[in-house]
């Protein structure tokens, strides 16, 4: 039986030292534009359509919920009107 090597040994890295260049570093002096002293608009809000697919999933549950409860849990069923109406008459 043979043994196969699948990645062979490597030597170790060598690194070279770099000497960073070091220049000095003289401040920009901006002056104001006519584009700077105008009103900038107002920035608007965005977000990823993953996002906004997940909020609406969400609201698109509670309204089913809620629509679901309004029309099903409006009107009580026979039995417990029937229930109701039987604890009432006995007392």
């Amino acid at each position: 039986m043979t043994l196969h090597v699948i990645m062979p040994n490597m030597p170790p890295r060598k690194k070279t030292i770099i000497e960073p260049a070091i220049e000095p570093i003289e401040p920009e002096v901006v002056e104001p534009t006519v584009d700077d002293l105008e009103p900038q608009e107002e920035e608007t809000f965005t977000f990823k359509r993953s996002h906004f697919y997940a909020i609406v999933t969400v609201l698109a549950f509670a309204v089913g919920m809620l629509l679901g409860y309004v029309v099903w849990g409006f009107e009580p069923d026979g039995g417990q009107a029937l229930t109701t109406q039987s604890a009432g008459v006995s007392a």
